[in-house]
């Protein structure tokens, strides 16, 4: 649900469509997670498993 509540905001807050958000936050989250590793419990190989769409 996070992730969806980011989208949002990045949406709202740039008047992006939803496909450049998801653009924004991929870009965000490779930064965060190279310069804040330890914030991440979720190992890149876990992030997303079990989720389809």
């Amino acid at each position: 649900m996070a992730v969806v509540l980011a989208l949002k905001a990045i949406m709202d807050a740039s008047g992006c469509p939803l496909h450049e958000a998801i653009d924004i936050f991929g870009v965000r989250h490779e930064e965060l997670r190279r310069d804040r590793p330890d914030d991440f419990q979720v190992s890149r190989e876990e992030y997303g498993r079990n989720v389809y769409t």
